[in-house]
């Protein structure tokens, strides 16, 4: 089970349930977006080294360029079924579904 870092919250400009921007480029580590956000802004983790992403099954929309340039990206976990990721709206990104 993956668990939220207050750290790592705190590197996050949340405004309501859309996660804006994450503010730490040089963070390296492993982001577990919280249960609470439904969509990640356009551009939100651009050029930011983290490793992994975890997408809760409450996320509804991914905008452009989400994760665009994140060099060191190499593991994204999703917690719901290949059924509800191809309901999350997705503008351009790099990001496919974990099984493909």
């Amino acid at each position: 089970m993956n668990v939220v870092n207050q750290d790592v919250i705190s590197k996050m400009n949340i405004a309501g349930t859309v996660l804006e921007k994450f503010t730490d480029k040089e963070f390296d580590g492993e982001v577990v977006i919280p249960t609470w956000v439904k969509e990640i802004s356009s551009e939100a983790f651009m050029e930011c080294k983290i490793s992994g992403v975890v997408i809760r099954c409450s996320c509804e929309r991914i905008g452009n360029y989400a994760f665009d340039s994140c060099e060191s990206l190499s593991d994204v976990y999703y917690g719901g079924t290949e059924e509800q990721w191809s309901g999350i709206s997705i503008g351009y990104t790099p990001v496919k579904h974990p099984s493909q």
